[in-house]
């Protein structure tokens, strides 16, 4: 009862509600925590956003771009959220698929360079949002709230299985050394990755 539990995912508000929204007092993160829900909170309270961004026209440029090569690349699909526009290409020959994933990224360098933007390459996906949105900043939002509302916690515990958990563990890593020697506590953080791989947790 006294642990504050989150789940933070990529995926949008709908599937959270879906599948963990009848869930008490449980915090949740989506689209990486841009949107998210407070452990506790009321159950009325909808989700609150984890950044004021007021500009949202570099959807259209990437919009474009991305139709462009879904068009001539069979299999792969084009996806969007509300933070975030995303290229996948799970479903195509896949060294076909990986160069045009690398074309992709060499033509948003190009285009989005001062936007503020973050260009995330991941298993078979091209994702294009807003910097600091991810699960890095998502965490150092929530233990920033917590600790300012002084019930500092013990532990942190994280665990994942994405490459978009790689942020996580290192804000988390930094943020151990820097809170101990900050505070007396001696807090202890703990992250976990699933499956055999290079990690920084």
């Amino acid at each position: 009862p006294k642990n504050d539990i989150y789940i933070v995912t990529g995926r949008e508000k709908h599937y959270l509600d879906a599948w963990f929204g009848t869930v008490e007092g449980l915090g949740l993160g989506a689209e990486y925590g841009f949107f998210y829900k407070e452990c506790r909170a009321n159950p009325e309270e909808g989700y609150k956003t984890m950044l004021n961004i007021k500009n949202w026209s570099w959807k259209e440029t990437v919009r474009r771009l991305l139709q462009g090569f879904t068009e001539k690349t069979e299999g792969s699909v084009l996806r969007e959220k509300e933070s975030s526009i995303s290229w996948f290409y799970k479903n195509c020959n896949p060294d076909f698929g990986h160069i045009q994933a690398n074309e992709i990224t060499t033509h948003l360098l190009n285009i989005i360079r001062n936007a503020g933007l973050d260009i995330v390459t991941g298993k078979d996906y091209v994702e294009i949002k807003p910097k600091n949105v991810n699960k890095g900043y998502f965490i150092s939002h929530i233990l920033s709230k917590e600790i300012n509302d002084r019930r500092e916690p013990d532990f942190v515990f994280a665990i994942g299985d994405d490459i978009s958990d790689e942020e996580m563990f290192k804000y988390l890593n930094c943020f151990e050394k820097q809170v101990n020697e900050e505070t007396n506590q001696e807090m202890k953080i703990y992250t976990v990755t699933v499956g055999k791989k290079p990690s920084a947790a």
